[in-house]
């Protein structure tokens, strides 16, 4: 089983409030950051381990989409899309 660290990790945008929104089909909800700046996920597979000082705090089906303070930044898309925090920074997002 591959380590979430070994994964790409992606650009998911940048915020002067500390904050990102995220979009699913069926649900709005702000992703809330310790400090404002530029966001990075890493993005992962059912198989990858995640760290257990991860929490689940969002989690939709079919497609999520990700702004910034400006613009649609990144949109992913699988049957579930799981989205993982660590502390204030670290970001996981798992497609199964």
């Amino acid at each position: 089983m591959k380590n979430y660290k070994d994964c790409e990790q992606v650009f998911i945008g940048s915020s002067d409030i500390a904050s990102l929104t995220l979009r699913s089909p069926m649900e709005v909800t702000i992703l809330n950051f310790g400090e404002d700046g530029d966001y990075q996920a890493y993005v992962v597979d059912r198989e990858a381990k995640i760290g257990d000082h991860y929490s689940k705090v969002y989690e939709c089906e079919v497609w999520l989409k990700i702004y910034d303070d400006n613009e649609l930044v990144r949109e992913f898309k699988s049957d579930t899309i799981e989205v993982y925090r660590a502390g204030e920074m670290g970001c996981i997002i798992r497609l199964s």
